[in-house]
């Protein structure tokens, strides 16, 4: 039994090693001072914010509460493509109509 607590720590170990490595990049990458801001690279930043929403959807525990709210507005304001409504546009006045009543 305490190999396989021994086997099991040591996977967890490395899953967790492998999250904090994976968090400092993201951090690294979407601070304010980061090349792709400078760059404004908006594929770039799109792409680091659902590598982050994917990371926070494969913890153990799920998303932190204090970091949903934020996480839903960086995936809705950056990732999500925005709807424009569109208004119909007026009929066009057809001038051909009226000259034809009068072609005689």
């Amino acid at each position: 039994m305490s190999v396989e607590l021994y086997y099991l720590a040591g996977s967890f170990t490395f899953d967790l090693r492998c999250i904090i490595r994976d968090v400092k990049q993201l951090r690294k990458a979407l601070e304010p001072q980061a090349e792709l801001h400078r760059r404004r690279d908006v594929r770039e930043l799109k792409n680091r914010v659902i590598e982050l929403e994917a990371l926070f959807q494969g913890l153990p525990a799920g998303v932190p509460h204090d970091l949903q709210g934020d996480l839903h507005i960086a995936v809705k304001g950056i990732v999500r493509e925005k709807k424009v409504k569109k208004k119909p546009k007026p009929d066009l006045c057809d001038d051909q109509n009226i000259y034809d009543v009068y072609d005689v």
